[in-house]
């Protein structure tokens, strides 16, 4: 590999533990009313199997999140929000457009119905 390619490479990898760095310890904390729950469900595999994994997307009056009922990201939420009500949220990540990463709710409080 030459020096150029080197650098390239080595440059990519900066970026990308960057951008990893950046969603991971990105954290907010608000108030907002949920208008929408969605179950968006993952299925991989092979001829020697499957496994389908769910997240819900969840549109608020801040923006659009994604609960994740395992993971690294896991929350206890995921089945208890309610469409109408407004509830105090705990996120964690960036939102990346046209790509369908979401920040991740950790924690949601409801505030009322």
């Amino acid at each position: 590999m030459n020096k150029e390619m080197s650098f390239i490479v080595f440059a990519v990898l900066i970026i990308a533990a960057f951008t990893l760095a950046v969603f991971y310890n990105t954290t907010d904390s608000f108030d907002a009313k949920v208008y929408s729950v969605n179950v968006q469900q993952n299925t991989h595999g092979s001829e020697n199997g499957f496994s389908t994994n769910y997240s819900y997307i969840v549109g608020t009056s801040r923006g659009t999140y994604e609960i994740s009922p395992d993971g690294l990201f896991h929350s206890n939420s995921f089945g208890t929000l309610e469409v109408d009500s407004t509830y105090h949220f705990l996120t964690r990540g960036v939102s990346i457009p046209i790509t369908g990463i979401y920040p991740y709710i950790i924690e949601a409080k409801l505030l009322n119905k």
